[in-house]
């Protein structure tokens, strides 16, 4: 979810905007998002790259860019639930806020010190620094951020009583495709096609455990994701 829609939408609102310093949000070729000249920390030219339009996967998060070692703090108060690196992510934290969302920041430069998995966390805390870390991040200096509803059941069929074949649990995935099947809690008919976490079986997630928008929903064909081939 854009960073704008879940400032509004979650229940537990973001207290803080992740980066503390001099940003961009979002992704534009020109001016060059990695043009610091052009960071203006306002609304002039940042846009959300969430489910970037024209492409053919899914960008579950929004980009920021910032000077490498900008401060990155805590957007929500919560229980940490990951703090580790992983070579595709890079250093990365995860906090679970009291509503049920995760918000989840990797490419960090560094993970500050104290920060533990289980520990309860105060909005505005310093979690880290900007960085590169990581294969996803293509040696670009940025910080990927996102929140959703998470852990969601992946089902074998576009159907909620299909059984689960794999889990999404850390709101960061690609999307490959979409496809409409059975009406959902999500209060629509589309299903999206990816990879979960616990294993390397692809599958079905309802849109209502992704919160896109309803408008994104209705046609995602328009936004730049391709539909599955039958």
């Amino acid at each position: 979810m854009s960073l704008a829609a879940l400032a509004v939408a979650a229940a537990c609102p973001l207290a803080f905007f992740p980066v503390r310093g001099r940003h961009e949000t979002g992704y534009q070729a020109s001016p060059s998002s990695g043009d610091e000249s052009v960071w203006t920390c306002d609304a002039a030219l940042s846009n959300s790259d969430f489910f970037r339009r024209g492409t053919c996967d899914g960008h579950l998060g929004n980009d920021i860019w910032a000077r490498e070692g900008t401060p990155v703090v805590a957007a929500v108060s919560g229980r940490i639930v990951q703090a580790e690196f992983s070579a595709y992510a890079g250093n990365q934290v995860r906090i679970l806020d009291d509503c049920g969302w995760s918000h989840y920041t990797i490419h960090l430069q560094a993970i500050a010190p104290g920060i533990a998995v289980g520990d309860r966390i105060e909005a505005g805390t310093l979690i880290g620094w900007v960085g590169r870390t990581g294969t996803a991040s293509n040696g670009v200096v940025h910080l990927h951020y996102c929140g959703n509803r998470v852990p969601a059941p992946v089902r074998g069929a576009r159907s909620p009583s299909a059984p689960a074949v794999n889990t999404l649990r850390t709101s960061y995935s690609w999307f490959i495709c979409f496809g409409f099947g059975e009406h959902h809690h999500g209060g629509n008919t589309t299903w999206y096609f990816t990879l979960g976490d616990d294993n390397q079986t692809w599958g079905w997630v309802a849109a209502g455990d992704l919160l896109t928008s309803s408008d994104f929903d209705a046609d995602p064909a328009a936004h730049g994701l391709p539909a599955c081939r039958p």
